[in-house]
């Protein structure tokens, strides 16, 4: 039995996204927030950040263990060929293959033009 890794969901995540039709790049950012009692290791806010062009993806982004907060920002071009349903259809069925899908949320957000061409936006986030 493989280990669950939040690095490895996020791996598995970005591959999801690069995927769709009319990608262009994705944005990573995690946060870890301040440790205040004295067993909690580490202390301060820590911030991390990886833009990704989608044509040229690493296999492995260094998400740290510990982060608590993962956004993941998908940003490409509207397909017309692409529904909006079908679209949220495919993120769904992809983040139900994860170890553990009820870990994870998403909304999409196009362009007030809506036209093929149009600029998209897909975020995924940890959900506690």
């Amino acid at each position: 039995m493989a280990t669950w890794s939040l690095q490895g969901e996020v791996g598995q995540i970005l591959q999801i996204l690069s995927s769709l039709p009319g990608s262009n790049e994705l944005h990573v950012k995690t946060r870890r927030y301040p440790r205040f009692l004295p067993g909690d290791a580490g202390s301060g806010f820590q911030e991390r950040s990886w833009h990704l062009s989608t044509r040229d993806m690493p296999t492995v982004v260094p998400v740290p263990h510990d982060s608590e907060d993962v956004a993941i920002t998908w940003t490409g071009v509207d397909q017309a060929s692409q529904s909006t349903a079908d679209l949220l259809e495919a993120i769904a069925a992809g983040l139900e293959k994860l170890e553990h899908p009820g870990a994870w949320d998403y909304d999409v957000h196009r362009s007030t033009a809506a036209a093929a061409g149009a600029r998209l936006e897909i975020h995924v986030f940890r959900r506690f």
